[in-house]
């Protein structure tokens, strides 16, 4: 079992990996397709904005902002706290604040301009979004975290199918809002899949490490 698990998370974390690393030398390179791609989606999206829709969309992509992951992420370490979860607790800060890292030392190699015009007055660089890394290894840390105290197979395929389509969710706002490129969004996922995926490879792969068993 564990050594499924651990061939799983590390296939997983080469192809993210790999897609990420396509995906960035061709925004870095300015590659043509990826002009192509970005502008199909953002006219394609821009179809669907509507003045009554703008202020929702803001409101959810504002719970996985600074201030919205910050305080989420308190809660979940609180709740870890009471739990008596502590290498949860450490394993969740790692995730947190290494993706964190990663996605701001990105931006700053990078350095790519964000759309204009956009919908919501934002600063920085746009590759990766910030936004979605964040919100895809937040959300799948704590559904790989949840999954491993939880002895029903389908509630845990169930916990990391729903961390994937509130990323999803996240980065469709990032689009809407037309502060990053589809390729932003696609980066930024595929860096927060790799980031939690390699953790998991890791810790997997060192038996002293594994989660407490589950109750």
């Amino acid at each position: 079992m564990y050594q499924r698990k651990t061939y799983l998370f590390g296939m997983v974390a080469t192809l993210s990996m790999l897609g990420f690393i396509i995906i960035a030398t061709a925004v870095y390179k300015h590659a043509g397709f990826i002009a192509v791609f970005d502008h199909a989606v953002a006219g394609f999206v821009s179809e669907y904005r509507h003045a009554w829709l703008t202020p929702w969309v803001i409101r959810l992509t504002d719970l996985n902002g600074f201030l919205g992951a910050t305080y989420l992420s308190l809660m979940i370490l609180i709740l870890f706290v009471l739990k008596g979860w502590y290498q949860a607790l450490f394993r969740y800060l790692v995730i947190t604040l290494g993706a964190t890292g990663w996605f701001v030392l990105i931006k700053t190699l990078i350095q790519r301009a964000r759309p204009e015009p956009t919908l919501l007055e934002t600063g920085g660089y746009a590759f990766p979004s910030g936004h979605t890394t964040m919100a895809t290894a937040m959300a799948l840390g704590l559904a790989l975290i949840v999954a491993s105290h939880t002895a029903s197979s389908a509630l845990r395929r169930s916990w990391i199918i729903l961390a994937l389509l509130w990323a999803s969710a996240i980065g469709l706002t990032r689009l809407y809002l037309g502060v990053h490129w589809a390729s932003d969004v696609l980066g930024g996922m595929m860096l927060g899949i790799w980031w939690v995926t390699a953790l998991f490879y890791w810790w997997e792969s060192h038996p002293k490490r594994r989660a407490t068993p589950r109750s």
